[in-house]
């Protein structure tokens, strides 16, 4: 039989014991051990128990549902059927623990570990429509809202951290996208590294690196400062008003080379310029200040 009922009554026949009316004023002293007890505090109903020598008591709270609480009505712990377990400090909500976790700020003095067993994915953020953690996309670094939005099976070893960075990507692999909106017109190719905001790809193929606020470069081409676009197979470094550029597509095996080149001064149109020598497979040339080779 159940003795649910003797622990209630033997409950109430401490709290009879103790006091006159089952409630008493302010913290208990004295008492026996195992005695129950319940007190008013500053105004508030307490529930003490005296157990190992002291009092140990908690809150009371008015029942309007079937949330418990406890705590007291500046700091307690909610916990609620239909939300889970709430938090509250200074009348605050500052976490929620049920189907999801919210917490307000987080102060972390040691380190988390995130593993994914089947893919290996570290996907931090939101997304509008999709999950970068799919069956098949492995090993890709994902931070960002709506950073690797559109991944599918077959995105490998994306690097993409940044509000919709690489957010197009389906099928790409081994790109480095870090920065707000970077990367965001790759689908399927593979091997870009695009840093700064708004970096990206002009055109289309593989192997575009463009560093510094949008900066574009289409395949195999690279640039390299503010606002410039290379084009396939040109290196070009400046920013929109000076910049220079070079045409690799034709060199081979050949060089580029500016080591310990020449430095020097060249009037044109009248003013003076400084110049650096640049010796091109061979041939040298006089790249001034102005970006004029």
């Amino acid at each position: 039989m159940s003795t649910r009922g003797d622990i209630i009554r033997g409950a109430g026949g401490h709290l009879k014991r103790n006091n006159d009316l089952g409630v008493g004023i302010g913290h208990p002293h004295g008492g026996d051990e195992g005695d129950i007890r319940v007190q008013m505090v500053d105004s508030s109903p307490h529930l003490y128990a005296r157990a190992g020598g002291q009092w140990y008591g908690i809150n009371l709270s008015t029942i309007t549902d079937d949330t418990m609480r406890l705590g007291d009505s500046r700091d307690y712990l909610s916990i609620n059927p239909d939300v889970g377990i709430e938090l509250y400090n200074s009348h605050a909500k500052v976490a929620t623990f049920g189907e999801t976790t919210t917490v307000k700020d987080i102060n972390l003095t040691g380190k988390i570990g995130v593993t994914s067993a089947s893919t290996e994915n570290i996907c931090i953020g939101t997304w509008s429509t999709g999950d970068p953690d799919v069956t098949g996309a492995t090993y890709n670094i994902v931070i960002g809202t709506d950073a690797g939005n559109s991944i599918v099976s077959g995105a490998n070893s994306n690097t993409l951290i940044g509000r919709q960075a690489g957010k197009l990507i389906e099928e790409g692999q081994s790109n480095v996208c870090i920065g707000s909106s970077t990367g965001t017109t790759i689908v399927d190719s593979f091997g870009h590294v695009f840093i700064g905001t708004a970096a990206g790809l002009s055109g289309s193929n593989n192997h575009a690196i463009a560093i510094g606020g949008a900066c574009a470069a289409a395949g195999f081409g690279i640039a390299i400062g503010s606002i410039i676009t290379a084009a396939a197979e040109v290196f070009k470094i400046g920013n929109v008003f000076n910049n220079i550029s070079a045409d690799f597509s034709s060199l081979g095996s050949g060089y580029f080379c500016i080591s310990d080149a020449t430095t020097g001064n060249v009037t044109v149109d009248g003013f003076s310029h400084s110049y650096v020598e640049m010796d091109v497979n061979g041939t040298v040339y006089k790249v001034l200040t102005g970006g004029t080779v």
